[in-house]
């Protein structure tokens, strides 16, 4: 009986975890993408825009800067690079969260 609730707590936990279509996109080392939330209405003066440090490979090589809603982002290193976003509004309440994922190819850099 033990073992048939852990094994269905893994389920579940797997299950859950992959509820988040990840979309892969494909982008050129040293170019500079503009990346922003899909599905919200953006530059809302009353929303606080959260987002992560790019990750990607060990030792990788990147430039980025926010401007609120949008980040820009330059990848040096070829890799895999995630970023997410959390806007909350101002009384701290999570409106949004966005996972963005990209394969960064060797580019004219």
């Amino acid at each position: 009986m033990k073992i048939k609730k852990i094994l269905l707590s893994i389920f579940m936990f797997v299950l859950l975890s992959c509820n988040e279509k990840q979309i892969w996109q494909e982008i050129e080392t040293g170019k500079t993408i503009k990346i922003f939330p899909e599905s919200i209405n953006i530059n809302n003066q009353d929303y606080i825009y959260k987002w992560s440090i790019p990750k990607g490979p060990e030792n990788s090589n990147f430039d980025y800067s926010i401007e609120n809603d949008k980040m820009l982002f330059t990848p040096f290193t070829i890799g895999e690079y995630q970023i997410s976003l959390e806007i909350k509004d101002k009384d701290d309440k999570e409106i949004h969260n966005e996972n963005f994922y990209f394969n960064a190819i060797k580019g004219n850099y």
